[in-house]
């Protein structure tokens, strides 16, 4: 991995909310979005319980080969709440490389806060978060952030700006060496034009979605956290999407994937339901 050993977890927060410095390092880049827009157009002139268990279905790893290499997470009796509202409690699970590990549970029962504690933007109030490199070592906060991609109906694209230069963009946010003809291939992997001149407000929400997988394969993240990923695609899209998750875990990709949609949730080996 190239990154010094160390370990990584995630300490319970001094109260009940707790945001990393995430949120500082957000505000800082919000207020460069609008200089690094006009730089990119400019380029192209030229409350409960939880179990965890093995599922019974036949999970998309069943259908590929166990995997070397690439990064597994481990987290065991994480909790939180806000005051007095308890969302979560004594939630463990583990997710391995070339694997999806499913969150299931009803609306309210904190999929997305779950899937947020396990990327490192909330501390949980209670447990730890583990993030191990193929040698078996705990990753370091610092060399954990690099290899995490997030797929969430958040997340932001540019309407301005066109599918190539949105990656653009993004690519020079996250200080990405990359070039057009990267992004223009990634894009092909979505099934989006990337000599498409349409700026991104002329998208379906099914291209937008697409695009957002894109971005969040940019940097060749090692892990993935997909929260409801399919849900502004048509069955077409849906099954695009599964196939796209399958070549993902063929790449030795760990998966970690929030949803009550049922085809969805076949394409676990490990489940995590939580109770309303």
């Amino acid at each position: 991995m190239g990154e010094q050993a160390g370990e990584q977890r995630l300490q319970p927060a001094s109260g009940d909310s707790g945001n990393l410095c995430v949120s500082s390092r957000t505000r800082s880049r919000k207020e460069m979005d609008r200089e690094r827009v006009r730089e990119v157009k400019g380029a192209d002139s030229g409350s409960g319980s939880a179990r965890m268990e093995l599922s019974t279905l036949d999970g998309l790893h069943a259908i590929v080969p166990q995997m070397s290499g690439g990064i597994s997470i481990s987290f065991s009796d994480v909790a939180k709440r806000y005051d007095l509202r308890v969302v979560f409690r004594a939630v463990s699970g583990e997710a391995q490389p070339g694997e999806v590990l499913v969150i299931t549970g009803p609306n309210g029962s904190g999929k997305s806060t779950l899937l947020s504690i396990l990327c490192g933007l909330l501390r949980p109030t209670r447990g730890e978060v583990l993030y191990r490199s193929a040698d078996g070592g705990n990753l370091t906060r610092d060399a954990w952030g690099r290899h995490l991609g997030v797929v969430a109906p958040s997340m932001a694209v540019y309407e301005e700006l066109t599918a190539l230069e949105n990656l653009r963009f993004y690519a020079r946010v996250r200080g990405l060496a990359s070039a057009d003809a990267d992004h223009r291939k990634l894009l092909e992997r979505v099934g989006l034009d990337p000599e498409r001149k349409t700026p991104v407000r002329g998208y379906s929400t099914g291209m937008a979605q697409r695009l957002k997988i894109a971005q969040a394969l940019l940097h060749d993240p090692a892990v993935l956290f997909l929260d409801e990923p399919s849900s502004n695609l048509d069955p077409t899209g849906q099954d695009w999407l599964e196939e796209c998750v399958r070549s993902l875990l063929e790449e030795a990709r760990t998966i970690v994937l929030a949803t009550n949609d049922r085809r969805e949730m076949t394409w676990g080996s490990r489940n995590v339901s939580l109770a309303g």
